[in-house]
């Protein structure tokens, strides 16, 4: 367990005003690692869900959270480990595949690297009667998206999604890399800590919670739509 002065510096922050949500996180790879690594060293829920099937190789050491030790290892085993060693948090919930239909919770932050998987924990999570926050990051070498689908929002989110046949296929040297992936993570998570804010402290919308955050790095360019 976290000491309280290990959140000493943010244990006021409005986010952390309500400690008892469950989170449900697709994925632990070029998004997922670090928004994971970003999590445990936050305070603001009870519990962790993480689906991930697969095993970490040598390519993954270029873009996401694990090292040459763990080469061979479970992601959901390694990134459950480092979360241990690197922020003295040790009680994520491991479930594997996600298939149609699987658990959700009410808030979901979506990493997964193919559109089947993103659309299935989709369809999951907008069966929820008390549904309230899905995130989803999609990430490329030096660009990438983060949508955040709220009641209400759940066709203009539909319309971003398509079939995987639909995706030109990128080099395997231009698919991900960490700077772009740590920081969909990042913005995955202030979107989560602005929607916590607003729903449970302020009780108003005082915090941007965009629908859209859309970035390239080469021409430096950001897209934020509400």
């Amino acid at each position: 367990m976290r000491e309280k002065e290990q959140i000493s510096r943010f244990s006021e922050a409005p986010w952390m005003q309500k400690i008892d949500h469950v989170l449900t996180v697709g994925g632990a790879g070029g998004i997922g690692s670090w928004l994971l690594l970003f999590l445990s060293r936050a305070s603001f829920y009870k519990e962790i869900y993480l689906y991930e099937m697969d095993t970490i190789d040598q390519t993954n050491l270029a873009g996401q959270f694990f090292h040459k030790g763990q080469i061979g290892l479970m992601k959901s085993d390694a990134i459950r480990n480092n979360m241990e060693m690197f922020s003295n948090y040790s009680s994520m919930n491991i479930l594997g595949k996600f298939e149609p239909g699987s658990m959700v919770s009410p808030i979901c932050l979506c990493g997964f690297d193919n559109m089947k998987a993103r659309r299935d924990m989709f369809n999951a999570w907008k069966e929820l009667p008390d549904r309230e926050l899905y995130i989803d990051g999609r990430l490329l070498m030096e660009d990438g998206q983060v949508y955040a689908v709220t009641k209400g929002k759940e066709k203009q989110y539909e319309a971003t999604l398509f079939d995987d046949s639909e995706l030109a296929d990128a080099k395997c040297s231009m698919k991900a890399t960490t700077h772009s992936g740590a920081h969909i993570a990042s913005i995955m998570m202030a979107v989560l800590t602005n929607y916590l804010s607003n729903a449970y402290y302020y009780h108003d919308y005082i915090r941007e919670v965009p629908f859209s955050y859309i970035f390239s790095f080469v021409p430096m360019l950001i897209e934020v739509n509400v």
